[in-house]
């Protein structure tokens, strides 16, 4: 497979998955701005549009997916003795993040096992999950949002040939945005019922 074939591979990929990304932001976004009350509305409505059969693991999994295995391809072609960039390396720190946010906010939610009992999207609120994370377990959660942001936001802009000036500026005030969502949600938030299934999700990592 040609160079110019594998760049358009990871090219395409990434920005697929980049559309997941910039619609599941706006989650805290709308937190930071319009309050905590409104964000399970804006999750919803991206639910609608990812949550399909077949949609989740063909755009979510499979550009992702995609888009790492062409990157791993195009090291292994051209040598591990090339300069490994900024963007690379935060491309590589993504993989263990991503992973992990998947485990605590999808896979593990929907395992079938008590207390969790497959906590559906409908029934999984946003707000409150992610509100009771940051009041349990606030320095854990707080630097895997904050982190997770600024990384794919760097590694997304940067990628896009985007100035690394203005990849600087939106990456401070997408942390400076979401920080106050952060912290809004986690003031809202009122432990209730659902809480022992929530801690359920996290007994499964050990954290």
């Amino acid at each position: 497979m040609s160079s110019r074939v594998v760049d358009r591979i990871q090219k395409y990929s990434g920005i697929a998955f980049g559309g997941f990304v910039v619609l599941h932001l706006c989650a805290p976004h709308a937190g930071a701005l319009l309050g905590p009350n409104v964000v399970d509305d804006v999750v919803m409505i991206g639910r609608t549009l990812y949550h399909q059969p077949y949609i989740e693991y063909a755009w979510i999994g499979g550009s992702l997916s995609v888009h790492i295995i062409s990157s791993i391809y195009k090291r292994m072609k051209r040598g591990t003795s090339k300069r490994v960039s900024a963007q690379n390396k935060t491309g590589w720190v993504l993989i263990p993040l991503l992973f992990g946010h998947t485990l605590i906010h999808r896979v593990i939610p929907a395992m079938d096992v008590k207390p969790i009992r497959s906590l559906s999207p409908s029934e999984l609120s946003y707000a409150h999950y992610v509100g009771h994370a940051l009041t349990t377990r606030p320095l854990f959660s707080i630097i895997g949002y904050t982190s997770l942001t600024a990384l794919v936001i760097y590694h997304g802009l940067v990628g896009l040939m985007v100035k690394r000036k203005k990849v600087k500026h939106a990456v401070t005030v997408n942390i400076a945005v979401i920080g106050i969502g952060l912290a809004r949600i986690a003031n809202g938030y009122t432990p209730d019922f659902m809480t022992g299934r929530y801690e359920a999700v996290y007994n499964q990592l050990r954290i």
